[in-house]
């Protein structure tokens, strides 16, 4: 055998050495109790929460802080996920807890810089002044509902939650499924696409659903292509957004505590 080079046998031993190494204790990211959340005195609290990925929560998200005047926009998923990476005009830098900040006119916008394993281990989100905080959640809902993190209390003691999803078949399915974990009484939602849903989205309308809609709980928001296209950026958000994101605020009004 040619000297330096390890035998077929000698790989096999040093890979099952491998296996038996003690690591030693898990990094303290992943050990300890959840993060909790206490908002501030005079602080409310919305929760939009997305049916499925590329709902349009954040756009809705972002559009409710912008029309509701000084606001912050508090952004849950991963790095890899963010819809408002390029949404501030100004970076603010990286604050208490690993939140990147930025502002945007009267809105602070904050995400995070890594890519998060679970709901649960979401930090807290920063102190702040602002009177209202809107929580953008693209979890899964029911994973969302099951964490014993501040997110997870969030979305099991919010009234009310905004549900967005897509005006399709797939889409409203998905609400419907929401609504079901949410609750009906809790619920506000949004469809995003044509205000008159195509036959087979209508067909696909649950009783549920059809009950939000007929007591006015369903706000329509257009789906934009340009949007789609350049996705949040600094510039203003469309009237065609804060229209309805107006209409939004104005059913919210009452409920928030």
């Amino acid at each position: 055998m040619t000297a330096g080079l390890a035998s077929l046998d000698d790989l096999r031993r040093a890979y099952r050495a491998t296996q038996t190494i003690d690591l030693g204790p898990e990094p303290a990211s992943t050990i300890g109790s959840p993060p909790r959340w206490t908002p501030a005195v005079g602080e409310r609290v919305l929760l939009v929460c997305g049916c499925g990925g590329a709902s349009g929560a954040t756009t809705i998200a972002l559009a409710l802080a912008t029309a509701s005047g000084r606001a912050r926009v508090v952004e849950t998923c991963g790095a890899t996920e963010s819809g408002l990476g390029y949404a501030a005009a100004a970076e603010l830098g990286v604050a208490n807890r690993g939140w990147l900040r930025g502002s945007r006119e009267s809105v602070v916008v904050e995400r995070r810089a890594d890519s998060l394993g679970a709901p649960d281990r979401v930090p807290s989100p920063t102190d702040s002044d602002v009177p209202l905080t809107v929580v953008d959640s693209s979890w899964d809902l029911g994973g969302v509902l099951a964490s014993p993190g501040w997110l997870g209390q969030l979305a099991r003691e919010a009234s009310p939650v905004v549900l967005v999803a897509r005006a399709t078949v797939p889409g409203l399915r998905r609400l419907a499924s929401a609504v079901e974990l949410v609750g009906e009484p809790r619920t506000i939602a949004v469809t995003v696409g044509p205000k008159r849903w195509p036959r087979p989205v209508e067909q696909s309308a649950t009783p549920a659903v059809r009950s939000l809609r007929e007591a006015g709980r369903v706000v329509t928001v257009p789906e934009l292509a340009s949007l789609a296209l350049s996705g949040l950026t600094p510039d203003a958000l469309p009237q065609a957004i804060l229209r309805p994101a107006r209409t939004l605020l104005n059913l919210l009004e009452g409920r928030l505590p």
